[in-house]
């Protein structure tokens, strides 16, 4: 079938198809209960451009320094080469991830960081977590984990009784093989049990984490 310029003219304003995005945050809700790292990595590469430092590899050390300073905390030492964290080139300290946890806790900006995170034995990368290895923690604790070979790590909350608490666990040099790597996920997980505690006269339950993208599983509000 041919179209002539004249036809093509008259039907350009008619739409044929439309995609419209998730809200924003559903799509960081969704990128941290489940680890999604090339969604980590793109989302990366669009604030270091929305920064002005480009969408590239190049620019996600830039801006992640950036936001860093903004937020008062020290980035010595921080080397970023991806926003999936896949690289072992990738550096950043236990200091600075906690320094980093503890602020966005307490910004009303980006709290909600902190209601997407996964919650142990619950939802998510998180949900067999505690399970097994130590079932007191089951609820009580938000985190993200990271795995390479040779590597394992949590950083996030834990839930003390009338405080939460941040925690940066990293166990590294460790044998490679994921005989190991579950050995190094038992031991964190039964380190963190020991300061685990429901705040009094409460029971351990999931709070505001989004399982899908459309938001379709948002429950109550975060406590604290």
């Amino acid at each position: 079938m041919k179209v002539t310029n004249a036809e093509a003219h008259l039907y350009a304003k008619e739409s044929i198809a439309r995609f419209e995005s998730p809200p924003l945050q559903n799509i960081i809700d969704w990128m941290l209960l489940w680890s999604d790292n090339t969604l980590g990595d793109r989302m990366a590469m669009y604030a270091a451009m929305k920064a002005g430092f480009g969408y590239s590899k190049t620019g996600i050390e830039k801006v992640f320094i950036k936001t860093l300073d903004d937020l008062g905390i020290d980035s010595k030492g921080l080397n970023a080469v991806d926003g999936s964290g896949l690289s072992k080139e990738n550096r950043v300290s236990a200091n600075t991830f906690a320094q980093l946890l503890l602020k966005t806790y307490k910004s009303d900006k980006y709290r909600t960081i902190y209601g997407g995170l996964p919650i142990g034995g619950i939802n998510g990368t998180m949900q067999s977590r505690f399970v097994k290895s130590a079932p007191k923690a089951i609820g009580l604790v938000r985190a993200k984990t990271g795995t390479l070979n040779g590597t394992v790590s949590m950083a996030g909350y834990v839930q003390g009784g009338d405080h939460e608490y941040v925690f940066v666990a990293i166990a590294d040099q460790i044998p490679k093989g994921t005989t190991a790597a579950k050995a190094a996920r038992t031991a964190l997980d039964k380190a963190l049990a020991k300061f685990a505690k429901p705040v009094p006269g409460t029971s351990p339950s999931p709070s505001e984490v989004v399982e899908n993208l459309d938001g379709s599983a948002i429950t109550s509000n975060p406590s604290s």
